[in-house]
């Protein structure tokens, strides 16, 4: 699940790891430092990602399984 939050945190990631690759008008060396960075950004970012992606969808599970407040009610 790649949303657009898990994009930027990536984005935002790359840029701490190597600050000197994403300047202005990028020439070949600096894409590949772009690429290079990104990469590492990915692998660093990914696992935690995945774990809490899968965390949330358990949680959201179990919550839904959980009786309402009305439904808890006796008469």
């Amino acid at each position: 699940m790649m949303d657009d939050g898990h994009e930027r945190h990536i984005a935002d990631a790359a840029r701490i790891i190597d600050q000197y690759a994403f300047g202005k008008n990028p020439n070949e060396a600096m894409l590949r430092r772009q690429q290079i960075a990104t990469r590492k950004a990915t692998d660093i970012l990914g696992l935690p990602h995945a774990m809490i992606a899968e965390l949330v969808g358990e949680l959201a599970l179990r919550t839904s399984r959980l009786p309402t407040c009305s439904q808890s009610r006796r008469p």
